[in-house]
């Protein structure tokens, strides 16, 4: 009973210490990654899309780029 005590006495503390990092973790991707690439399709691209196509229709294309934004900066982006 005693080493399920301890093992628990060190759990907890590397599940706190790993939910932090987590978090860490989600707010340095969505800065860092998320955030400018969403600024260059809303604010850049949407607006071009609303000369060439309908709104509604640019909504939607701004909808797609954002995926496909995506897999072009992971293809583009130097291997190891």
């Amino acid at each position: 009973m005693r080493s399920l005590y301890v093992a628990l006495l060190l759990w907890i503390p590397l599940c706190v210490a790993a939910h932090m990092l987590g978090a860490l973790s989600f707010v340095l991707h969505l800065f860092g990654t998320d955030l400018p690439i969403m600024i260059f399709i809303y604010a850049i691209l949407l607006p071009r899309y609303v000369k060439l196509v309908s709104p509604m229709t640019a909504y939607l294309l701004g909808a797609v780029s954002y995926p496909i934004s995506h897999v072009y900066f992971l293809r583009s982006s130097p291997r190891d």
